[in-house]
């Protein structure tokens, strides 16, 4: 992952950085790889970074790198400029609720059904409710009794 003269004066364009930070996260360096990208693989082709450029375009504004499925690597069909929401929306970590077929965050869910991620999380981890009565209880309401 060494200095390459092609990218002069570019290192400090937010395309750049975004390319960089990439190959950083993936390849082993004087601190070692990062644990949560143990296996994560950048793609040979972007291993130059006119080819990442040709593939993503530049980086709009307001934007940063995204995988698709953040449980496979950095390459063209997977990757994508995203927002920040969008992003923490997609973290292998983010829990997920399913609810008659549908799945999505509980960052969607309570933009959905205006309960807060937190209330839902107590509900559903801690007062072992369903998704029904997670989602649809009115906050400050008791759950039907059984």
């Amino acid at each position: 992952m060494g200095y390459n003269k092609n990218n002069k004066g570019l290192s400090k364009t937010p395309t750049y950085l975004s390319w960089n930070s990439m190959r950083r996260r993936c390849y082993l360096g004087s601190t070692g790889k990062r644990p949560d990208y143990a296996n994560i693989s950048v793609c040979e082709r972007w291993e130059v970074y006119k080819n990442f450029v040709e593939d993503m375009g530049h980086r709009p504004e307001g934007m940063t790198l995204d995988r698709v499925d953040p449980e496979k690597g950095y390459h063209p069909e997977n990757c994508r400029w995203a927002d920040s929401s969008t992003q923490q929306r997609n973290k292998r970590n983010n829990r997920v609720l399913t609810y008659l077929g549908k799945t999505q965050t509980l960052a969607d869910w309570e933009e959905e059904v205006g309960i807060a991620r937190a209330t839902l999380n107590a509900r559903l981890n801690i007062y072992g409710w369903t998704p029904e009565e997670a989602l649809f209880t009115p906050v400050g309401q008791k759950r039907k009794n059984k």
